[in-house]
């Protein structure tokens, strides 16, 4: 009798562990369906010729909804950064006009503080939609950098003291955006380098925006 009462016990205990797995599993599928259905509302749609990205009420609602998903756990989080990188890719290789979900993209990187993200952005520190100013709304990757903070520095430092070609606008755009990030992020690492770099420079915008940096740090 006693025997039966183990065994049923123990069968109990195995169908429990079986359904919370099965719930576990369900819920994990679920949320995932959820953040590729919100990913996909930030990818722009083609009608003919013409390409449409989404409204900004579209882009601050799907934010919103991605960051509530993100807090959930570390599992949502990592979910939820991974898809944000892919959407990142995807823009870069469908090209123009997909300049707006890279840009809500790396934002929502950066409000994450994505370390995961890194290398992509730093890969991308000249990526623009075209459009020019002072702004750091211009330059998505470098505002996400900023945002994610410290854990960026050595990877921005990289670039600004590569011994990239004069002649190369994009590497030296790169290394202008560098230090505008160094600027903002701040430390006596990013300080020291912007020195550093400052001695052997030739770019005059990139010495600009170096000296800018330096300026930013010393006020603090």
């Amino acid at each position: 009798m006693k025997r039966i009462i183990v065994t049923s016990a123990v069968s109990l205990l195995l169908l429990s562990t079986l359904l919370s797995q099965a719930a576990v599993q369900l819920r994990v599928h679920g949320q995932d369906d959820e953040i590729g259905n919100l990913i996909r509302r930030l990818r722009p749609k083609q009608k003919g010729e013409v390409i449409y990205g989404p409204s900004p009420k579209t882009q601050d609602e799907v934010m919103k909804k991605l960051m509530y998903i993100a807090r959930r756990s570390a599992e949502s989080r990592e979910r939820v950064i991974h898809e944000l990188i892919e959407l990142l890719q995807y823009s870069l290789n469908q090209g123009l006009g997909y300049e707006g979900a890279w840009y809500a993209g790396a934002e929502m990187l950066g409000r994450l503080k994505a370390t995961e993200a890194i290398d992509m952005l730093v890969k991308n520190l000249d990526y623009t939609d075209g459009v020019t100013g002072f702004s750091l709304g211009h330059i998505p990757a470098a505002k996400a950098l900023i945002q994610i903070g410290e854990p960026a520095v050595p990877r921005l430092i990289e670039v600004l003291l590569s011994n990239e070609p004069l002649l190369d606008e994009s590497l030296s755009l790169k290394r202008q955006n560098a230090a505008r990030a160094l600027g903002h992020i701040g430390g006596i690492q990013a300080k020291e380098s912007l020195e550093r770099a400052l001695i052997t420079e030739k770019n005059e915008t990139v010495i600009f925006y170096m000296r800018q940096a330096l300026e930013i740090i010393s006020k603090r």
